[in-house]
């Protein structure tokens, strides 16, 4: 994200608001709201390009945008207590309406975009298979008889 971040053109707007140029989906960003109109930012916690390229602009560190439980220190708290084992499935106790639910797999969607053509010219013969051999029916273009074409053919036009 960095990378992409130097290449994007941020406009400030305020101390902490820049409306950013990337060529394809503009962002407005607030740094101090820690919010980008392309929603990366809100919904992973972790500056989104825009973003990046904000706090280039002022000299903002990176890691000061990302949210807490995303640092460090915080994963490092989760372990300082005891994690004790579950025991048997069997002596769980779990209430009726999530044993009742049923977990099915996700809708399949179409990829976005048009489908994409297959490489190379389009097989239409058979390949002869040990040792087949394939007998090709010549048409004659004249007469359309077959087993001839039309510089051997006999009917006069």
């Amino acid at each position: 994200m960095a990378e992409k971040a130097r290449l994007l053109i941020p406009y400030a707007t305020g101390r902490y608001e820049f409306h950013v140029l990337d060529g394809e989906l503009n962002g407005e960003v607030d740094l101090l709201n820690k919010t980008c109109t392309c929603g990366v930012f809100q919904i992973i916690g972790i500056p989104c390009a825009h973003a990046l390229s904000g706090s280039l602009k002022r000299g903002v560190n990176f890691y000061s945008l990302c949210l807490d439980y995303h640092k460090i220190e915080t994963w490092r708290s989760s372990y300082t207590e005891s994690i004790y084992p579950t025991g048997n499935e069997e002596e769980w106790i779990v209430p009726h309406d999530i044993m009742t639910i049923k977990v099915r797999t996700p809708a399949q969607k179409n990829p976005v975009g048009r489908p994409k053509k297959k490489q190379g010219r389009p097989k239409t013969k058979r390949h002869p298979s040990n040792g087949d051999k394939l007998v090709v029916q010549h048409k004659c273009s004249t007469c359309g008889g077959l087993s001839h074409n039309r510089a051997t053919c006999k009917v006069r036009v």
